[in-house]
């Protein structure tokens, strides 16, 4: 009987499995994975979770019946220890070892800390324990710090506003989110915030944390000035879980290395955010951290080995972020010299559709609370933008 080992029960693990049943699949499944958790559903935990708005048990990816479906062994709370390849085993940190046919890698990422900024009561957030240790944090503060003005710090920033606590926003770009969605857009998301109250630091650092005295956090800037805050959170990035795999083999650069059908080597796939792998349609190496994007791959790399049958990977990307009633959705790569047209509504009211225009086509879709137009404005990526006309 074959055997699948999948490293990682997130959402791009468990999609594997669920994937791997669903084509079919009739062997051994072993899921692994540090958390000891049942396998829950992360972009909640910065927003509804954080709030209150939802308990844990509302987190769930599946219920515990539907997991039992899969008849897949779980080994939750364990650690994948070393691979070994040329005996095809998983060892676990408890010495267990699980030997497979196939190997899907689906560890995802961690936070990025800078030693100069882990200070004791310093948090991140990634995980449902991390979420907790914050949502109770927060529960009795009145000042919150955040550092790293990504997708997790506007979004937790918004979470905090409208739980009525004063929000100070410090970022080293000159704008939120600037690298991902360019400077035309991240001004816009800078006004959204400062119109709710937060105060934003964009283009200053943070030197140092002193949490030693047992009041407030006090944070010193690059710019001379400091913040103090009850609640300390940093988001300044994020690395890829793959130190189990140092010294296997594996190629490990910007997450694992696999090639354009998602092989890292020989029936060892890389799902998720841990995965970088080679696109086509870019002519790069890519690895992309958003949550459909895990099922997708998650699904893609499930069916290549349900009929031993591999196909490249070269999905169109997506992600959304919910900030106060802002909703915003992006299709495709934005290029970085690409430039911003506007094709329907306008930025001012934040809402809106526009496309990212490079070296005269199309390469990506970017909209804020017009669902419906985005995706069908999405269709015309790949298009020259000369030739098309707009459908929105």
């Amino acid at each position: 009987m074959k055997s699948v080992v999948i490293v990682g029960a997130s959402a791009a693990g468990l999609s594997t499995a669920e994937a791997l049943r669903r084509e079919g699949f009739t062997g051994r499944i072993a899921l692994v994975d540090s958390d000891d958790h049942m396998p829950y559903d992360r972009p909640p935990l910065s927003k509804q979770y954080l709030l209150g708005a939802w308990p844990a048990e509302k987190l769930a990816l599946r219920s515990e019946s539907a997991i039992g479906a899969l008849e897949a062994d779980l080994y939750l709370g364990r650690t994948a220890r070393s691979l070994r390849l040329d005996s095809r085993t998983v060892v676990l940190d408890d010495g267990v070892e699980l030997p497979f046919d196939d190997l899907v890698i689906a560890t995802g990422v961690r936070p990025y800390l800078p030693e100069n900024i882990a200070a004791k009561r310093v948090h991140t957030l990634r995980t449902l324990d991390d979420a907790s240790r914050l949502r109770t944090a927060l529960s009795s503060a009145s000042r919150v710090a955040i550092v790293g003005a990504g997708f997790v710090g506007c979004e937790v920033a918004a979470t905090c506003v409208s739980q009525g606590l004063d929000v100070e926003l410090i970022d080293r770009s000159e704008a939120p989110l600037v690298g991902a969605i360019g400077t035309s857009l991240a001004h816009m998301i800078t006004e959204l915030h400062r119109s709710h109250g937060v105060c934003l630091h964009s283009g200053v650092g943070v030197l140092g944390i002193d949490d030693v005295h047992g009041g407030p956090s006090e944070l010193a800037l690059t710019d001379g000035s400091s913040v103090e805050a009850d609640v300390v959170i940093v988001g300044v990035g994020s690395v890829p879980n793959t130190e189990w795999l140092f010294g296997t083999g594996i190629g490990l650069g910007n997450g694992i290395e696999c090639d354009a059908y998602s092989q890292a080597a020989p029936r060892v796939w890389g799902v998720g955010d841990v995965a970088s792998w080679v696109s086509a349609r870019l002519a790069r190496r890519v690895r992309v951290e958003h949550r459909l994007h895990a099922v997708e791959h998650a699904q893609h790399v499930a069916r290549s080995i349900a009929h031993s049958r591999s196909t490249p990977f070269d999905p169109l990307p997506y992600f959304w972020s919910d900030q106060y009633d802002l909703r915003l959705q992006s299709f495709g790569h934005r290029a970085p010299a690409a430039d911003l047209e506007v094709v329907a509504g306008s930025l001012d009211a934040r809402k809106f559709v526009a496309r990212y225009v490079s070296e005269g086509v199309i390469v990506g879709v970017i909209g804020a609370n017009m669902p419906k137009e985005t995706r069908l404005a999405s269709r015309e990526i790949g298009s020259p933008a000369e030739l098309v006309t707009s459908s929105v």
